[in-house]
């Protein structure tokens, strides 16, 4: 018998977050992170912060994120563990959960290349900061490593994925990766991080919790803050050398999903399907997103071809 067998489904004992409160979780908080940004880089331009003032804003940005998140489900009511999905989980789904944030990321990296090239035409990315202190370094890894997930996952692998349930399995994975992948607003990678967020949502789905969720986007996470500590000794990997060891790793990823699928039954909601008026103030909802992702999608632009003296890093 498998080790996780004997978790139970997803079924639902208390009512899901509805369509267009999903969505319009996360058009509020796409918007509480743009006024966040704007002020913080108000303020960093006014007091000449520089680079430094980048990974503590982060921390502060990260956190401001939960902040509509709780506040919204304490308005209503809803039971934290059953609408975040905190239930235990098997350690053989996290250790599978793990491996696949290693496996994913050499994948989801050559993923965002052709965009990343193509934006290049326009003018070059700018350039990642390094952490320059241990205080700084440490702030940075807390923030990608510890509160990233912590933040994330109970919004999308919980609430989002959640509210979607009725739809469909796929639908709700489906939905709730292109969300988590726009909320970044990060033009190049968008691609990339839609990539992550569906393996996300397989992993949360198939496990019943987002602990296993946690785990592989710290583990992702854990990478990609290592990559930004020993860029300079990564200067040997160029575009084509990523692309190749990603093909390497391609079949591993692919096993290790199927041997996570294989692990847990589907889950099973029996909860009533939205009704018309839920799908249109979904879409509406829905429509804001997009909005507010071509906002971002404008400053990614414009911080390539401004200098980082106007735009307040």
């Amino acid at each position: 018998m498998n080790e996780s067998s004997s978790l139970p489904p997803v079924r639902n004992v208390s009512p899901l977050p509805k369509l267009w409160e999903s969505v319009g979780l996360v058009l509020l908080q796409m918007l509480v992170l743009l006024g966040t940004l704007l002020v913080l880089g108000a303020l960093n331009a006014l007091f000449g912060w520089g680079e430094s003032g980048l990974f503590y804003f982060s921390l502060v940005g990260e956190i401001f994120l939960i902040v509509p998140l709780l506040g919204w489900v304490l308005l209503r009511r809803m039971p934290v563990k059953e609408t975040f999905s905190l239930r235990p989980a098997s350690g053989k789904m996290i250790a599978l959960a793990v491996a696949l944030g290693v496996l994913v990321w050499l994948p989801a990296n050559a993923a965002a290349l052709p965009f990343e090239w193509w934006l290049s035409k326009i003018g070059s990315a700018p350039e990642i900061p390094r952490p320059e202190t241990m205080m700084q370094a440490i702030v940075l890894g807390f923030t990608v490593i510890v509160a990233a997930p912590l933040v994330e996952e109970p919004m999308f692998r919980g609430f989002v994925l959640r509210g979607w349930l009725p739809v469909g399995n796929t639908a709700a994975i489906l939905v709730s990766g292109i969300l988590f992948g726009m909320l970044h607003g990060q033009l190049a990678q968008l691609v990339a991080l839609i990539i992550v967020g569906i393996l996300l949502g397989v992993v949360a789905l198939r496990s019943g919790s987002i602990i296993p969720a946690m785990a592989l986007h710290a583990t992702f996470n854990a990478l990609s803050f290592a990559a930004i500590l020993y860029q300079n000794q990564l200067n040997w990997l160029d575009d084509a050398d990523l692309v190749k060891l990603a093909l390497v790793v391609l079949p591993l990823l692919v096993w290790t999903l199927v041997l996570l699928w294989r692990s847990a039954p589907a889950p099973k909601i029996d909860a009533p399907h939205p009704t018309e008026t839920d799908w249109a103030l979904a879409g509406v909802a829905g429509f804001f997103v997009l909005g507010l992702f071509g906002v971002f999608a404008a400053l990614d632009i414009l911080s390539r071809v401004l200098p980082p003296s106007l735009t307040g890093f």
